[in-house]
C-alpha cells in the first residue's frame, strides 16, 4: 500500500504574505529566507522637469554614478513610486507591515 505525502501549499492573502521575510535587523537590514539580505532607501523629491539643463545634467550624472556604484554580481531593484497621495494612506496601503513576531525578534514592540 503506497502513501501520499501531502505538502501543505499555503497561498498568501497579501502582498505582505508573499515576501520572504525571514528578520529585520535594528538598522533596517532585512534577511530573506533564501538567505539574501535587502535593504531600502528613500530619496527625496526632485522635479527634474523644471530644472535647469545645467541641473539636468547634473542630476543625471549622479544618477549614472548611483547606477555604476552597484556590485554587478549584486543584484538591484529600483523601484520609482511616482503618485501623489497622503502620507497615510501611503502608510496603510504600500508600506510593509512588519508583523508583530519578527517585530519581537528586533525588540520593538
Amino acid at each position: 500500500m503506497r502513501t501520499k505525502e501531502k505538502d501543505e501549499i499555503q497561498v498568501p492573502r497579501s502582498v505582505q504574505q508573499s515576501i520572504p521575510i525571514k528578520m529585520i535587523s535594528e538598522d533596517g537590514i532585512f534577511q530573506l529566507s533564501n538567505g539574501a539580505f535587502s535593504f531600502v532607501w528613500k530619496f527625496d523629491n526632485i522635479n527634474y522637469s523644471i530644472a535647469s539643463d545645467d541641473d539636468q545634467e547634473i542630476m543625471f550624472v549622479k544618477y549614472c554614478a548611483l547606477l555604476n556604484s552597484f556590485d554587478a554580481e549584486a543584484d538591484n531593484k529600483i523601484t520609482i513610486f511616482n503618485r501623489r497621495m497622503p502620507k497615510t494612506e501611503f502608510e496603510q496601503n504600500i508600506l510593509y507591515k512588519i508583523p508583530a513576531t519578527l517585530m519581537t525578534r528586533i525588540g520593538k514592540k
